[in-house]
Protein backbone atom coordinates (compact mmCIF):
# COMPACT_ATOMS: atom_id res chain seq x y z
CA UNK A 1 0.00 0.00 0.00
CA UNK A 2 1.30 3.65 -1.04
CA UNK A 3 2.26 6.47 1.38
CA UNK A 4 -1.16 8.40 2.48
CA UNK A 5 -1.77 11.46 0.57
CA UNK A 6 -4.01 14.01 1.68
CA UNK A 7 -4.85 17.20 -0.59
CA UNK A 8 -6.45 20.14 0.13
CA UNK A 9 -8.39 22.34 -2.65
CA UNK A 10 -9.25 25.47 -2.07
CA UNK A 11 -12.32 27.34 -3.61
CA UNK A 12 -10.06 30.11 -4.80
CA UNK A 13 -8.02 27.41 -7.64
CA UNK A 14 -11.31 26.65 -9.21
CA UNK A 15 -12.41 27.02 -12.52
CA UNK A 16 -16.49 28.09 -13.20
CA UNK A 17 -17.99 27.35 -16.34
CA UNK A 18 -21.61 28.03 -18.02
CA UNK A 19 -23.73 25.95 -19.25
CA UNK A 20 -27.39 26.79 -20.78
CA UNK A 21 -28.94 26.69 -16.94
CA UNK A 22 -26.20 28.21 -14.92
CA UNK A 23 -22.83 27.42 -13.96
CA UNK A 24 -20.76 24.03 -13.21
CA UNK A 25 -17.40 24.13 -11.24
CA UNK A 26 -15.30 20.77 -11.19
CA UNK A 27 -13.77 20.26 -7.81
CA UNK A 28 -11.93 16.60 -8.71
CA UNK A 29 -11.81 14.42 -11.75
CA UNK A 30 -10.16 10.98 -11.23
CA UNK A 31 -7.85 9.82 -12.69
CA UNK A 32 -6.40 13.42 -13.35
CA UNK A 33 -5.84 12.88 -17.21
CA UNK A 34 -10.34 12.53 -17.63
CA UNK A 35 -11.79 14.90 -18.59
CA UNK A 36 -15.67 15.62 -18.63
CA UNK A 37 -15.73 16.26 -22.05
CA UNK A 38 -14.87 13.04 -23.19
CA UNK A 39 -16.47 10.90 -20.14
CA UNK A 40 -13.34 8.77 -19.62
CA UNK A 41 -13.62 9.43 -15.96
CA UNK A 42 -13.85 6.95 -13.39
CA UNK A 43 -15.38 9.74 -10.74
CA UNK A 44 -16.06 13.22 -11.02
CA UNK A 45 -17.09 15.62 -7.94
CA UNK A 46 -18.61 18.97 -8.79
CA UNK A 47 -21.07 21.95 -7.64
CA UNK A 48 -23.80 23.52 -10.38
CA UNK A 49 -26.08 26.04 -10.37
CA UNK A 50 -29.25 26.13 -11.75
CA UNK A 51 -30.13 29.82 -12.57
CA UNK A 52 -32.86 29.04 -14.92
CA UNK A 53 -36.43 27.84 -13.59
CA UNK A 54 -36.69 24.84 -15.46
CA UNK A 55 -33.78 22.79 -16.42
CA UNK A 56 -33.11 19.47 -19.07
CA UNK A 57 -30.35 17.44 -17.27
CA UNK A 58 -27.50 16.48 -20.16
CA UNK A 59 -27.89 12.84 -20.68
CA UNK A 60 -25.08 10.47 -19.33
CA UNK A 61 -24.91 7.27 -20.69
CA UNK A 62 -22.96 4.95 -18.42
CA UNK A 63 -22.86 7.49 -15.49
CA UNK A 64 -24.39 7.19 -12.54
CA UNK A 65 -25.13 10.36 -10.56
CA UNK A 66 -25.94 12.14 -7.68
CA UNK A 67 -27.36 15.14 -6.63
CA UNK A 68 -27.61 16.48 -3.60
CA UNK A 69 -28.80 19.98 -2.52
CA UNK A 70 -26.26 22.80 -0.93
CA UNK A 71 -29.20 25.68 -1.59
CA UNK A 72 -32.59 26.26 -2.81
CA UNK A 73 -35.27 23.49 -3.63
CA UNK A 74 -36.39 21.69 -6.69
CA UNK A 75 -38.52 19.21 -7.88
CA UNK A 76 -36.14 16.31 -9.79
CA UNK A 77 -37.79 14.73 -12.47
CA UNK A 78 -36.84 11.43 -14.52
CA UNK A 79 -39.12 10.79 -17.18
CA UNK A 80 -40.87 7.51 -16.79
CA UNK A 81 -39.76 6.62 -13.73
CA UNK A 82 -40.32 9.11 -10.84
CA UNK A 83 -40.33 12.79 -9.23
CA UNK A 84 -39.05 13.45 -6.25
CA UNK A 85 -38.80 17.47 -4.17
CA UNK A 86 -35.11 18.04 -3.00
CA UNK A 87 -34.44 20.57 0.10
CA UNK A 88 -31.00 21.51 1.57
CA UNK A 89 -28.76 18.51 1.74
CA UNK A 90 -31.22 16.19 0.35
CA UNK A 91 -30.24 14.13 -2.17
CA UNK A 92 -31.14 11.65 -5.31
CA UNK A 93 -28.89 8.99 -6.72
CA UNK A 94 -29.80 7.67 -10.39
CA UNK A 95 -29.00 6.67 -13.77
CA UNK A 96 -27.58 9.05 -16.01
CA UNK A 97 -29.03 7.92 -18.72
CA UNK A 98 -32.33 8.78 -17.73
CA UNK A 99 -34.06 11.63 -19.03
CA UNK A 100 -34.29 13.99 -15.76
CA UNK A 101 -35.82 17.50 -15.81
CA UNK A 102 -35.78 20.05 -12.44
CA UNK A 103 -37.92 22.56 -11.91
CA UNK A 104 -36.72 25.41 -9.26
CA UNK A 105 -33.40 26.95 -8.52
CA UNK A 106 -30.39 25.70 -6.57
CA UNK A 107 -26.75 25.08 -6.04
CA UNK A 108 -26.19 21.64 -6.08
CA UNK A 109 -23.25 18.91 -5.05
CA UNK A 110 -23.02 15.89 -7.56
CA UNK A 111 -20.82 13.11 -8.08
CA UNK A 112 -21.08 10.84 -11.12
CA UNK A 113 -19.44 7.44 -11.24
CA UNK A 114 -18.52 5.14 -14.17
CA UNK A 115 -17.63 1.55 -14.52
CA UNK A 116 -17.52 -0.11 -11.00
CA UNK A 117 -16.76 2.47 -8.67
CA UNK A 118 -19.66 3.22 -6.57
CA UNK A 119 -20.16 6.32 -4.08
CA UNK A 120 -22.22 7.39 -0.74
CA UNK A 121 -22.43 10.92 0.25
CA UNK A 122 -23.49 12.06 3.92
CA UNK A 123 -24.35 15.63 4.81
CA UNK A 124 -23.34 16.36 8.66
CA UNK A 125 -23.67 19.23 11.00
CA UNK A 126 -20.73 20.37 13.53
CA UNK A 127 -21.47 22.33 16.65
CA UNK A 128 -18.32 24.55 17.44
CA UNK A 129 -15.67 22.86 19.09
CA UNK A 130 -17.28 19.39 18.12
CA UNK A 131 -14.94 17.08 16.71
CA UNK A 132 -15.77 14.88 13.48
CA UNK A 133 -13.38 11.33 12.81
CA UNK A 134 -12.96 10.05 9.25
CA UNK A 135 -12.44 6.42 9.24
CA UNK A 136 -10.69 4.78 6.57
CA UNK A 137 -12.51 2.75 4.17
CA UNK A 138 -9.49 0.03 2.86
CA UNK A 139 -6.80 0.61 0.12
CA UNK A 140 -9.77 0.34 -2.45
CA UNK A 141 -11.43 3.77 -1.61
CA UNK A 142 -10.88 7.07 -1.57
CA UNK A 143 -12.61 9.64 0.36
CA UNK A 144 -13.17 13.42 0.32
CA UNK A 145 -14.71 16.55 2.54
CA UNK A 146 -16.10 19.08 1.39
CA UNK A 147 -16.94 22.33 3.58
CA UNK A 148 -19.98 23.79 2.40
CA UNK A 149 -20.45 26.94 5.39
CA UNK A 150 -18.41 27.35 8.23
CA UNK A 151 -14.77 27.08 8.95
CA UNK A 152 -13.19 24.07 10.52
CA UNK A 153 -9.43 22.48 11.41
CA UNK A 154 -8.29 19.00 10.09
CA UNK A 155 -5.72 17.08 12.66
CA UNK A 156 -3.56 14.86 10.54
CA UNK A 157 -0.22 13.02 11.91
CA UNK A 158 1.80 15.66 11.11
CA UNK A 159 0.03 18.83 11.41
CA UNK A 160 -3.06 20.89 12.15
CA UNK A 161 -4.45 22.75 8.67
CA UNK A 162 -7.67 25.13 8.07
CA UNK A 163 -10.20 24.66 6.33
CA UNK A 164 -12.29 27.72 5.14
CA UNK A 165 -15.46 26.85 3.33
CA UNK A 166 -15.24 25.64 -0.06
CA UNK A 167 -12.47 23.52 1.04
CA UNK A 168 -12.19 20.00 -0.47
CA UNK A 169 -10.12 17.44 1.14
CA UNK A 170 -8.99 13.98 -0.54
CA UNK A 171 -7.66 11.15 1.49
CA UNK A 172 -6.14 8.20 -0.48
CA UNK A 173 -4.40 5.22 1.01
CA UNK A 174 -4.92 6.32 4.79
CA UNK A 175 -5.23 3.57 8.11
CA UNK A 176 -5.50 6.06 10.83
CA UNK A 177 -8.19 8.28 11.53
CA UNK A 178 -8.18 11.64 10.59
CA UNK A 179 -10.02 14.23 12.73
CA UNK A 180 -11.47 17.44 12.04
CA UNK A 181 -12.82 20.09 14.51
CA UNK A 182 -15.16 22.98 13.52
CA UNK A 183 -14.70 26.65 14.28
CA UNK A 184 -17.72 27.64 14.31
CA UNK A 185 -21.47 25.84 13.34
CA UNK A 186 -20.06 23.79 10.10
CA UNK A 187 -22.17 21.96 7.14
CA UNK A 188 -19.82 19.08 5.71
CA UNK A 189 -20.22 16.23 3.07
CA UNK A 190 -18.48 13.46 3.04
CA UNK A 191 -18.00 11.19 0.25
CA UNK A 192 -16.59 7.85 -0.37
CA UNK A 193 -15.76 6.46 -3.46
CA UNK A 194 -14.93 2.43 -3.90
CA UNK A 195 -12.88 1.98 -6.95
Amino acid sequence: MGEMSLHIFRQEDRTVNHWSGGTTTELYIHPKSATYAKKDFDFRLSIATIEVEKSIFTPLAGVDRTTLILDGVIELTHEGRYSKTLKKFDFDSYEGAWNTSSIGKCTDFNVMTRGKVTSTIEHRTLKKGKVFELIPKGKEAMQFIYIHEGEAVLFDQIQMQPLPTGSLVSFENFSEKVRLEAKGTVELLIIDLIL
